[in-house]
């Protein structure tokens, strides 16, 4: 790996851990493995926000910046808890009333279904 590449990528994890450090873990779930959490934009919008930066280092200052200056517009999720998050933000299927907290289905024809 190139020496400009490797130090960036090494910047942006350090970045990366820091933002994940001053919010913590998931939200949802409290898992702290820092290999699956992501930041989560509250109020939507994630994506845009990304692009504007143009890469991830910038946009990783900005959201740090955000955050010490007392945003409450990011929180952290796990990948599986974020998934969700998106899918029931997206879609809000009627079948949702059928899931238990646990996220499974109790409607006998509708085993087999996993939908959130």
């Amino acid at each position: 790996m190139e020496k400009k590449t490797r130090i960036f990528r090494e910047r942006q994890h350090e970045l990366r851990r820091e933002v994940l450090m001053l919010l913590g873990g998931c939200s949802k779930c409290g898992n702290n493995d820092i290999r699956v959490l992501q930041i989560h934009h509250t109020f939507g919008n994630g994506s845009k926000h990304r692009k504007e930066f143009g890469n991830s280092l910038y946009y990783l200052r900005s959201v740090k910046k955000e955050i010490v200056n007392g945003s409450d517009e990011y929180t952290i999720l796990c990948a599986n808890c974020h998934a969700i998050e998106h899918y029931i933000e997206q879609f809000k299927h009627p079948i949702k009333d059928k899931i238990t907290e646990f996220g499974y289905i109790q409607n006998k024809e509708l085993k087999g279904i996993s939908i959130a």
